[in-house]
């Protein structure tokens, strides 16, 4: 049989009085019990009261001061409901991960963590992901608006740096796009102004840098006339590339002699072992190009220098590398020469192996081809000389316009045609010998 004791106590507090109580019996159950016990104090309201429960007079298990506030292992709590120690609340769906949330009556409960959709937020610390990606990012902003964000097609796709990015270790790409002018300490593919490279300095570049214009590290001449008597060449051509046609043509129609054509393309330089011999006199463009850069090739006078571009039958243009003008001159005054050549390109052009030549005459002295050479111009030479199957040709002509050719007539026995005289030295010796034998 279960018996319930009820055990009261009242206390009254006199006015002034501080009221401290405690229940020092001790009660033995022998069975099932149930122990309801109460207090009442009765204090004045100028006087104030506070709460402790506990199995210790250290440490109370349940405190609550006279401000109201409840301490849970703290008699001191600083907050409506302060707790020492861990909370466990079973609301909800408890779980690893869960957040605690309210619903609209204020009642707390575990449940899934959601987007906070609150917009832009400020760090106040380091933000660190670990092993974690950030997706579906649109931008990502610094300070002075410079972002990162994602490029377009147009961009080559990728990643998209609203302004300049500055890589402090190695900058490692299949391709790079742009113009390169401010690259530095990249590949020796790329050549730039100013550079030691094909026998002289480097003073112009293409966009690409792979393509650009040499000139030789000194003058050539100070003193030479553009040609020694009047007369049209045909050599008028401009821009960057334009000097080596201006020369060719200027060397083929004049023939030999000093001019300043001809002494750009008799030039050559052997530089680290590697022979060069393409160089040929400037056009105007190409010219004006080089007193920009005057100061880094080096070795100027401050004088008149030619072009190889023609003005017309009596003067050609030169550019004046004191002040930079560029005026048709009289081809019989005396100028300075400064050779240039184009590259990269072969350092061995006169050397030219199984090619279609379009160009006349390259040089005055010796010139060697090798393999299977197509020209499709007049060649002139004092001499010539033709190994392995020789030499075919249409026709070869000689001083006087005398000139050997294939017998096309079959009435004539085919075979040699020579269109006047054939004197021989030695004996003659013929299967039949044709005409009147006188």
């Amino acid at each position: 049989m279960t018996k319930t004791l009820v055990v009261a106590l009242l206390l009254v507090v006199r006015p002034g009085y501080a009221a401290e109580f405690e229940v020092i019996d001790k009660l033995a159950v022998n069975g099932a019990a149930t122990l309801f016990s109460s207090a009442t104090i009765l204090v004045p309201v100028t006087q104030s009261a506070s709460l402790w429960a506990s199995t210790s007079a250290v440490t109370p298990h349940l405190f609550v001061s006279t401000a109201g506030n409840v301490g849970l292992g703290t008699s001191v709590p600083g907050a409506r409901l302060e707790v020492a120690g861990q909370v466990k609340i079973t609301g909800g769906t408890p779980g690893a991960g869960k957040v605690l949330t309210s619903d609209g009556a204020g009642l707390a409960a575990w449940g899934t963590a959601v987007g906070d959709n609150l917009g832009d937020h400020v760090a106040t610390t380091t933000l660190n992901m670990a092993s974690w990606n950030m997706v579906g990012v649109s931008s990502i902003n610094f300070r002075s608006n410079v972002f990162i964000t994602s490029a377009t097609a147009a961009q080559h796709g990728g990643v998209y740096v609203s302004t300049n990015l500055f890589v402090a270790g190695i900058s490692s790409a299949t391709q790079y796009y742009g113009d390169g002018s401010r690259l530095t300490g990249v590949s020796t593919d790329t050549l730039k102004i100013g550079d030691a490279y094909g026998g002289g300095i480097v003073y112009w570049v293409d966009p690409k840098g792979r393509s650009a214009l040499i000139s030789a590290t000194a003058d050539q001449s100070a003193g030479m006339l553009w040609t020694p008597t009047n007369g049209f060449t045909g050599a008028g051509v401009d821009g960057i590339g334009g000097g080596r046609s201006n020369t060719v043509m200027i060397t083929t129609t004049t023939g030999p002699g000093s001019s300043p054509a001809r002494l750009c393309a008799d030039y050559a330089v052997t530089v680290s072992g590697v022979y060069y011999d393409d160089w040929y006199l400037p056009s105007k463009d190409e010219l004006a190009l080089l007193y920009v850069q005057r100061g880094v090739v080096g070795g100027f006078a401050a004088n008149w220098y030619w072009s190889s571009t023609e003005y017309d039958t009596t003067s050609a243009w030169g550019v004046d590398f004191n002040i930079g003008s560029v005026t048709a001159i009289a081809k019989t005054s005396s100028r300075y020469v400064r050779c240039v050549r184009a590259g990269p390109v072969s350092a061995f052009d006169h050397l030219r192996d199984a090619e279609t030549v379009r160009d006349g005459a390259y040089r005055s002295s010796t010139q060697t081809f090798t393999g299977g050479n197509t020209f499709t111009r007049d060649v002139t030479a004092s001499s010539f000389t033709a190994t392995g199957v020789g030499f075919s040709g249409a026709q070869v002509k000689l001083a006087g316009n005398v000139m050997v050719s294939s017998e096309a007539s079959a009435a004539l026995g085919g075979g040699v045609r020579v269109s006047t005289n054939v004197y021989i030295v030695g004996f003659s010796s013929a299967v039949k010998y044709y005409g009147d034998g006188s």
